[in-house]
């Protein structure tokens, strides 16, 4: 397979400039002519994306595209500040957290909806964390389109929920 990193602003803008800053990496199977897409949404803090980066890349072994977005709870996003006080966020910082979040699936399958490469009828959103922000973010995103797919916890239900795609 390929990566390709992505970049683009948020449609969601806040007062830091590094949460405005979405950003992620694109996994395309060699050999499918045009495969499904779904984006991978972490959880919180950087450990978290590791799991999502691994099954991308089995995704992709198995002709299926996948987008792991790096979501606002990343050390590449979160801003400096917040990361110092982190356990002591109020309320409203993450509700914002959900509202950038949700936005931003939204966007990233909104890129997959542009190249040619993808199979745009066939786009999910997917996480691995159940009870988080991601697995919320993605449950939002799906309904806001009627062809997309939400799956989680992704991992632990072995291949089924990448089926529905």
């Amino acid at each position: 397979y390929r990566k390709l990193a992505v970049s683009f602003p948020s449609a969601c803008a806040t007062e830091s400039p590094r949460m405005n800053d979405v950003s992620g990496v694109c996994y395309l199977p060699q050999k499918a002519a045009k495969p499904p897409l779904v984006v991978l949404a972490h959880g919180v803090g950087d450990t978290s994306a590791t799991p999502c980066h691994l099954l991308a890349g089995a995704l992709a072994d198995n002709g299926i595209a996948s987008f792991v977005l790096y979501m606002p709870v990343h050390s590449r996003r979160l801003p400096e500040e917040m990361k110092a006080r982190f356990y002591r966020l109020s309320i409203q910082e993450w509700l914002d957290f959900y509202r950038v979040s949700v936005v931003n699936i939204r966007q990233a399958l909104d890129w997959a909806e542009t190249r040619p490469e993808i199979d745009a009828s066939r786009l999910g959103s997917a996480t691995a964390r159940a009870r988080t922000l991601p697995a919320f973010a993605c449950g939002i995103a799906a309904l806001m389109v009627a062809h997309i797919t939400c799956t989680w916890p992704l991992i632990t239900s072995t291949s089924a929920g990448v089926a529905n795609l």
